[in-house]
């Protein structure tokens, strides 16, 4: 195994041509809650065990409500939470998050810099070439946002009006809305992130921005008086992220003790509770499954 080029202790000290990583909090890991002393999970390629003697590096783009450090340090969000959860109840007592630009988690996941992602990362085939993953953990959409008072903004209520006004529109580079939308002949101006977007809508220098629903709700919820709306009467067209949580190829292991652990979340109602307390909608989670690829045989 590749050693890390972070510190144990850091939260984000990378940097490559490839893959931009900004501190984004306090170089402390944090520790799950854990309950009773009990004997702790193995797996069969020792990549579960690694992770309880050498901590959790998670992957997160530092989106509310998805993951991200919140001003007293803590990793929180949805899908903070559901690593935090089953990090306790596999025995991992340390987690360390580790913050970048999204197109730079599969590299970083490559690279051994980090263990896993929980950033709110689709499963497509084209991902499943150079990592594994966990089952489809819920559902959300993305829509048009754009400067309140817009003439044009409130028509543009569908992928396919989009593409017909011939609008440029600012989207998260390696984003799936990205390539899902190519069949509506969207235009994209590729971003490293959701701030870098608004900073250059309020500026003048862009229109139009694609944001994920629950950003969206959350980024007003924060920001009242933003002078931004979205579109109401939106068509998604089928286009919504799918999203699970990526493993190296060779942690088979420890893909299929958090994808187990993601099982009990859903059948227990926690992951409901989750995605309620963030603002996403629980009806949209699926039956329990198995990773992508599927992995060791049961017994």
């Amino acid at each position: 195994m590749a050693s890390r080029a972070i510190p144990r202790v850091s939260i984000s000290i990378l940097a490559a041509a490839t893959l931009v990583v900004a501190t984004v909090g306090a170089g402390a890991a944090q520790s799950p809650s854990t309950g009773p002393a009990a004997s702790l999970p193995t797996s069969a390629d020792g990549s579960l065990e690694r992770v309880q003697r050498d901590g959790l590096y998670v992957g997160f783009a530092g989106e509310n409500p998805w993951s991200f450090i919140a001003p007293d340090g803590t990793f929180q969000g949805a899908e903070a939470e559901m690593v935090l959860a089953c990090a306790s109840k596999l025995g991992i007592t340390e987690v360390y998050p580790v913050g970048m630009v999204f197109d730079g988690l599969l590299p970083a996941l490559q690279a051994r810099r980090i263990d896993m992602t929980a950033a709110g990362q689709s499963i497509r085939e084209a991902r499943l070439q150079v990592a594994i993953a966990t089952q489809l953990l819920y559902r959300y959409g993305t829509r048009i946002v754009g400067m309140k008072g817009d003439p044009v903004l409130q028509t543009l209520n569908s992928w396919t009006k989009v593409g017909e006004a011939g609008v440029e529109v600012a989207g998260i580079r390696g984003s799936t809305e990205l390539t899902d939308t190519a069949q509506f002949g969207v235009k994209w101006l590729e971003y490293p992130d959701n701030p870098t977007e608004l900073a250059d809508l309020l500026a003048g220098r862009i229109k139009y921005m694609a944001w994920n629903d629950n950003y969206y709700s959350s980024y007003l919820k924060e920001n009242p008086d933003a002078p931004i709306e979205a579109v109401a009467d939106w068509d998604y067209e089928g286009v919504v992220s799918l999203p699970g949580h990526y493993f190296n190829t060779e942690d088979v292991g420890l893909r299929d003790a958090f994808n187990e652990c993601y099982s009990e979340l859903k059948t227990s109602g926690q992951m409901a509770e989750i995605l309620t307390k963030w603002g996403f909608n629980p009806d949209t989670i699926p039956e329990p499954g198995p990773g992508f690829p599927p992995g060791f045989p049961e017994g």
